[in-house]
């Protein structure tokens, strides 16, 4: 990683203002929210290695004293930070929300911690470039910086407009909402719905299970089947995430709704309810066993909640249908999305439609593929036909570091494809070390960042 530039990252004390002035507007801050969440996090990792490195917060300031470990007085002093953050934000998000202004010392303070958050980060890239270093302390450097990374990148995005607005990207387009600037579903309130739901899934594969042995169903036997691949999905998805991915469950439930896929959504969530009742009171609404209908619904529901592993971006040609469903098949059973057109290929391409978060209005797709950006893990861009769209993906991708780390660019035999040119011609672009791939090699590619993926995670 690299050094940071505090001027560019640090808002003066009125963008401050602003921005949790504008967006208290009679209901809890929804970029806020958010911001507090990359916080806590945030605070937790290193809080998470300074315990490692020197323990308690009091043995950490004892040992600070006798040995300059360098790295656990990174961990203490980026926590210390974070926590005044976190205190002084939550102070000038009340202030806003009742009305009047904080103090300009109390907004001085906030773009000081700001600073000194940009300080360390710069202090620890500074260190983990010690070629002396072992690979334990490497890892957790590299574990850490990329938490603070995240969080300045946020705050340099929803301070840097006049009209706040929250996007893990630093640079939205000066149309349309941001993607990003709506609150998570709260924490509780999923965890709940989730181990409800789980609950009578459960019950009703006990009940399914206990009538399948006394009298065999086929209909009973694909409830089970397709149980099996619900639980697979999901089993997959958390290896990928290394935990439960409550908060992009949240950001994929928001996208949905902007989407087509908000119609399997209902239908699933239909199903649900539908399969719920029956498992307590059977056939009163289907004659389908309760657990095919519950499967089903999880199903759907899945297919359109559950986060995905890679975003695949291209023209809506039969060249990138045809890629779609190599990638797909090279991925399962991770999630693959996409803004394809499938209605302009008919039957043949009838499969698209699953993994479909094409907007249901114009204005939005830039914000949904950009919130597909920051979530997914790997991005894949058909680079071989050029239009309008794709080549402005291509553009925030070379844009941003991060993006095109994680990015692989489908390209002609020869290497080459006219959004590529373009985007070399436009911004100058350096392809020599981006990640390409020719169609041909499309699948061994994905299984490649398949197997990376469970290895190494997200």
């Amino acid at each position: 990683m690299e050094r940071k530039d505090p001027a560019a990252l640090v808002p003066d004390k009125e963008r401050v203002q602003n921005f949790f002035a504008q967006n208290t507007i009679g209901k809890p801050s929804k970029a806020y929210s958010k911001y507090s969440t990359l916080a806590i996090h945030a605070v937790r990792e290193a809080q998470r290695l300074r315990q490692q490195t020197l323990g308690s917060a009091q043995q950490a300031l004892d040992a600070l004293e006798v040995d300059d470990n360098l790295p656990g007085r990174l961990y203490l002093e980026a926590e210390s930070v974070f926590l005044h953050l976190g205190e002084l934000g939550s102070y000038l998000y009340s202030a806003a929300f009742a009305g009047f202004e904080a103090s300009d010392s109390v907004k001085d303070e906030y773009c000081s911690y700001l600073n000194q958050l940009v300080e360390i980060y710069n202090r620890s890239v500074d260190y983990s470039n010690n070629p002396g270093l072992n690979a334990a302390t490497q890892s957790d450097l590299q574990s850490f910086l990329d938490k603070l990374n995240k969080f300045l990148l946020h705050a340099q995005s929803i301070f840097s407009r006049r009209k706040s607005r929250f996007s893990g990207l630093s640079q939205k387009p000066d149309s349309g909402v941001a993607s990003g600037d709506e609150m998570d579903i709260p924490f509780p309130t999923a965890n709940f719905v989730v181990l409800g739901a789980l609950g009578i899934l459960v019950f009703s594969a006990i009940t399914t299970l206990s009538r399948l042995i006394s009298k065999p169903s086929f209909l009973d036997f694909s409830g089970f089947i397709f149980l099996a691949l619900v639980v697979q999905m999901w089993y997959s998805t958390i290896r990928v995430y290394r935990r439960f991915p409550d908060e992009i469950i949240g950001q994929m439930f928001r996208v949905t709704l902007k989407t087509q896929q908000r119609f399997m959504f209902l239908l699933g969530l239909l199903s649900v309810i539908i399969g719920s009742i029956d498992t307590f009171i059977p056939g009163v609404l289907s004659p389908l066993p309760a657990l095919l209908e519950l499967t089903l619904g999880f199903l759907a529901i899945s297919n359109t909640c559950l986060p995905p592993s890679l975003l695949m971006l291209g023209a809506s040609k039969t060249e990138a249908a045809s890629l779609y469903f190599d990638i797909v098949l090279a991925i399962f059973p991770l999630k693959v999305v996409h803004l394809i057109d499938d209605f302009r290929f008919g039957a043949i391409y009838e499969g698209l439609g699953y993994s479909n978060y094409r907007t249901l209005e114009d204005n939005e797709w830039k914000n949904v593929v950009r919130e597909f950006m920051e979530i997914v893990p790997a991005i894949v861009i058909d680079t071989r036909i050029e239009n309008d769209a794709v080549l402005e993906e291509a553009e925030w991708i070379f844009a941003s570091p991060e993006l095109l780390k994680k990015s692989l660019f489908v390209t002609n035999p020869d290497g080459t494809g006219p959004v590529l040119s373009e985007v070399q011609t436009k911004r100058g672009a350096k392809l020599s070390t981006i990640q390409r791939v020719t169609p041909e090699r499309i699948r061994p590619a994905i299984r490649q960042i398949k197997n990376n993926l469970f290895l190494n995670g997200f």
